[in-house]
């Protein structure tokens, strides 16, 4: 599942200019989780499909971690922790639910801006210490 949505994804970064070979699977988490944040704020977002959204996007997190091991780097740990904190907090968000739309309290949508852009900034570490590793580029 979370392989058909990452080519998705990719495909789409890709016809906006960005190179799907620097794209890792953590970013693209982190790119939909933006869209999920910016959703949330709107107040417009349908609740049932928003709470299926979450779970998927949830679900993808937990394949992403499995598949990534226990003897990972710290940076990495950091980005994965960063990242489950920002699911956490999505989650809280699709049960702020009113008349079937997705209105979240003021303090919760600026907790989920804040922590998505200290996910994107441990994304940026994790990123910067792969490269130093393998000046190649290689970023898993």
């Amino acid at each position: 599942m979370i392989h058909a949505i990452l080519f998705s994804a990719a495909s789409l970064l890709s016809d906006a200019g960005a190179d799907p070979g620097r794209v890792t699977e953590e970013q693209l988490w982190i790119d939909r989780a933006a869209i999920l944040v910016e959703r949330a704020a709107t107040g417009r977002a349908e609740g049932k499909r928003f709470t299926i959204d979450v779970k998927a996007q949830r679900a993808d997190l937990r394949e992403l971690m499995q598949s990534s091991g226990k003897d990972i780097p710290e940076a990495h740990r950091q980005l994965h922790m960063s990242m489950v904190l920002l699911g956490v907090l999505l989650k809280t968000s699709a049960g702020c639910q009113s008349g079937g739309r997705i209105v979240c309290p003021v303090g919760l949508l600026s907790q989920l801006r804040t922590v998505l852009k200290n996910t994107y900034i441990n994304l940026d570490t994790y990123e910067g210490q792969n490269l130093a590793a393998d000046p190649q580029g290689a970023t898993q």
